[in-house]
C-alpha cells in the first residue's frame, strides 16, 4: 500500500512520492483542526467587538420638523426630511 512495499519493480520516485503523499495527508489532518480552532476564536473575538460596539449606542429622542403627509407608493417609502436628535439632522430615512 502506498508504495511501502518491497517490490523490486517499483521505481524509487514512485517510493518517494508515496513517502511526499503520506506526509502532505499528515500536514492537513494535523493543521486543520488548528485552523479551525483558530479561525472560531478570530470570528469569536470578531462577533465580541461587534457586541461590544452596539452595546455603546444610545437611542435619543428625534423629531421631525416639517410634514409628514402619509403617501403609500413604494417610491415615497423613503422621504427627504429633516429631523432634531440633540443637534439638526438631514437626509433621507426609510418610512415604515
Amino acid at each position: 500500500m502506498l508504495g511501502w512495499d518491497r517490490n523490486p519493480l517499483r521505481r524509487r520516485i514512485d517510493r518517494v512520492e508515496a513517502a511526499m503523499v503520506a506526509g502532505l495527508v499528515a500536514v492537513f489532518l494535523i493543521s486543520a483542526p488548528m485552523l479551525a480552532a483558530v479561525a472560531g476564536h478570530w470570528i469569536s473575538s470578531a462577533s465580541m467587538q461587534q457586541q461590544r460596539a452596539e452595546a455603546a449606542w444610545r437611542l435619543v429622542p428625534a423629531t421631525v420638523q416639517g410634514s409628514a403627509q402619509w403617501d403609500n407608493s413604494p417610491a415615497a417609502r423613503a422621504r427627504s426630511g429633516c429631523w432634531h436628535a440633540g443637534r439638526r439632522r438631514m437626509g433621507r430615512r426609510a418610512a415604515a
